[in-house]
């Protein structure tokens, strides 16, 4: 006989009872609903196991093995000891917290905050709108839980895994560096309360540097040193305690403040695979499409490929503008990055031709100055998932007429953004060695426009390329 393994069973059971009331066939969009809280439900249950060291390799488990699994508080032959559990061990919550599964909330918390920015507040209200089970006039929005599946299909759920599991064990090694529990270390207290707000903002603050940044850490023990009563009373961390939600300003100001201490333990890691761009960071999109104001040349806007109008088929003519543009872009110059955004409209007439035909409402960049419209109206229109679409992108750029060094770096360089709820694509476009060609044809910028390049000027190009020798 066997038993399945589950994280946060009810919830996940009371989000398919509440969309599937009376016994009704479920609905495309009400399976997709079931299918975003099963993926974040996964990831909560194998990550909080791993920590518990009640995990296993199947989630199906042989029933007599169940009980070398089970957490117990007796110092019992088997099962797993309660006080040898990461969080008990380091004062983080309490042995009843851990029975009581109170891990599995703080989990689903920090992994919410690791892949959805900006900040989100947590509490009782978000959780339920990740697993899907809100009202129709809650104030948490409908969007998250599936923003949060989004992620997670573009991130990929092994990727989220292994990244996890780095920054937590960086994390524990700077404890194990400090010689003393977590609570101690960092709040100045003993055991007997709980103190998971502390964990999340450390763990945040290791997870932004590492993953987000690109850093590693330069020196664990320096690291401890610059925790080390952080969150005491005469320490920068302001964390309020008690229930209630804990809000996005709060969580970023705390978070912020243990980056700027730790800051220093850690050194740029050049061989990192990551950077701002690839993890969804509305604030590098931010600067992108401020920087295109003022250097035009760089950056190029689109709305989206297909065409405004008609049966919505892909715009060939428009890819073909976006094929050179990308090619002039490149050459700029040996020293300039430049950048194509696909789901930005620069027009009122396209932001109001958009919101008729998909209605979809744009939202506002911080500067006021651009309409993000995002590409997962374009999914809905080929009738395909936001990670299917994006991937189509990805191949038809890597199989393009782009020449051969452009095409590879482009490739390597298409990410998508998650911006308050709108998925944009970009592609960063770096420079070569030399200028590059377009079917035979070299291309330049000229201000926000692209122009063909005669012949008789490739040599003021291959000159703005040419490096002094030494």
């Amino acid at each position: 006989m066997s038993v399945f393994k589950a994280s946060n069973p009810e919830q996940v059971d009371k989000a398919f009872r509440r969309i599937n009331s009376g016994g009704r066939r479920l609905s495309g969009q009400e399976l997709r609903q079931v299918g975003s809280t099963a993926k974040i439900a996964q990831l909560v249950r194998i990550i909080v196991s791993e920590i518990r060291g009640d995990s296993s390799s199947s989630d199906i488990v042989p029933l007599r093995a169940m009980p070398n699994l089970s957490i117990n508080n007796r110092h019992l032959e088997y099962g797993v000891d309660v006080d040898n559990i990461f969080w008990v061990q380091q004062a983080i919550l309490r042995r009843i917290d851990v029975r009581g599964s109170i891990d599995e909330q703080l989990i689903l918390d920090i992994l919410v905050d690791c892949l959805i920015d900006p900040l989100v507040s947590s509490g009782t209200s978000t959780r339920d709108a990740v697993y899907g089970s809100v009202d129709s006039d809650d104030s948490v929005p409908h969007i998250l839980d599936r923003r949060l599946s989004e992620r997670i299909d573009i991130y990929g759920e092994s990727n989220v895994r292994d990244d996890f599991s780095l920054v937590y064990e960086e994390l524990r090694a700077a404890l194990d560096a400090a010689g003393e529990k977590f609570v101690k270390h960092v709040v100045g207290r003993s055991s007997g309360g709980r103190y998971p707000r502390y964990f999340h903002a450390v763990f945040l603050a290791f997870w932004e540097l590492i993953i987000r940044e690109g850093m590693r850490v330069s020196g664990r023990t320096e690291a401890a040193l610059k925790l080390r009563d952080i969150g005491t009373s005469r320490g920068p961390l302001n964390i309020p305690g008690g229930g209630g939600d804990w809000t996005a300003e709060n969580k970023r100001t705390n978070i912020d403040v243990v980056k700027g201490a730790i800051r220093d333990a850690f050194e740029s890691d050049p061989g990192s695979r990551r950077d701002a761009a690839r993890f969804g960071l509305a604030s590098h999109l931010e600067r992108i499409l401020q920087n295109s104001v003022t250097e035009q040349s760089l950056f190029e806007l689109k709305q989206g490929l297909p065409v405004l109008g008609g049966k919505r088929e892909f715009d060939e003519g428009s890819w073909e503008k976006i094929l050179r543009s990308i090619t002039a872009i490149a050459n700029v110059g040996p020293d300039s990055t430049g950048y194509l955004v696909i789901g930005v409209a620069d027009s009122e007439k396209d932001v109001q031709r958009i919101q008729e035909m998909d209605g979809v409402k744009s939202v506002k960049s911080r500067s006021s100055r651009f309409d993000v419209v995002g590409i997962e109206r374009e999914a809905a229109v080929r009738g395909e998932s936001l990670k299917s679409y994006f991937d189509w992108v990805s191949d038809k750029l890597a199989g393009s007429d782009l020449t051969l060094g452009l095409q590879k770096r482009v490739a390597a360089g298409i990410s998508l953004v998650d911006y308050h709820g709108r998925s944009v694509i970009l592609v960063e476009i770096t420079p070569s060695t030399e200028p590059s060609f377009y079917k035979d044809v070299m291309y330049e910028r000229s201000g926000p426009g692209v122009k063909i390049v005669e012949q008789a000027d490739y040599m003021r190009l291959f000159q703005r390329f040419a490096r002094p020798r030494a």
